[in-house]
């Protein structure tokens, strides 16, 4: 209610000195899909976005910062799938304080750890379709099963390679449901291995909170 009372006092000062200017920035992060009416002539940047962007439209994504970032080298891969799952709250814990899935008794650093350890972690849409889940599965060295990609609408996650969420789902000998990382044949561990190694270098370069940053900046700026 207040944020409403917010944004309708600085229409109506929008109003009184004409239209909102473009260096009014917008950032809508919420997991609903409508457009805030008042903003519709300051730049507007959506996440759960289902319209096509326009000059003042413009699609935004979570941002992960970069001191969270695993940054170990070589890690022993000891799990097909992570104990944390949004599907599956008998193997972890939903703590609200976070909005994470942490492992019983675990702290961050145990959450963390579990996507390390694993070669793949499940993800999905919930209340919206991005999601923290995505990238903390990625900046850990896991890559994401993302359950239902295929329904994602096309306006969001634009800067997410739909098609390489795809692949993943589609590696040789793995599935969902529960299995052994020695299920893997050779051939298929090293598509996992050069998949990961892409995904993981293009989200150091496109989903870091300093990236979303300058995307904002270079966008108001163009």
């Amino acid at each position: 209610e207040k944020f409403v009372e917010y944004i309708n006092l600085q229409s109506s000062i929008f109003k009184a000195y004409g239209d909102i200017p473009k260096q009014i920035i917008a950032i809508d992060g919420g997991d609903g899909t409508d457009i805030i009416p008042p903003f519709k002539n300051a730049t507007y940047f959506k996440r759960e976005l289902l319209i096509e962007p326009t000059n003042w439209l413009h699609p935004i994504t979570f941002g992960f910062p970069k001191e969270k970032i695993c940054t170990i080298d070589k890690i022993e891969k000891t799990k097909l799938f992570s104990d944390s799952r949004p599907t599956n709250l008998g193997s972890g814990l939903y703590n609200e304080r976070d909005f994470r899935y942490i492992a019983v008794n675990g702290t961050e650093a145990d959450y963390y750890a579990d996507y390390q350890q694993s070669l793949f972690g499940i993800t999905l849409k919930k209340a919206g379709w991005d999601c923290q889940r995505h990238y903390e599965i990625i900046f850990n060295h896991c890559l994401p099963y993302f359950l239902d990609i295929e329904q994602c609408p096309p306006w969001t996650l634009t800067t997410w390679p739909k098609d390489v969420l795809r692949q993943i789902k589609s590696i040789q000998d793995v599935s969902h449901s529960d299995g052994t990382i020695d299920e893997l044949s050779q051939s298929s561990l090293q598509n996992y291995i050069n998949i990961e190694s892409m995904l993981f270098d293009y989200a150091c370069r496109m989903w870091t909170t300093e990236a979303i940053a300058r995307y904002v900046i270079d966008t108001v700026m163009s």
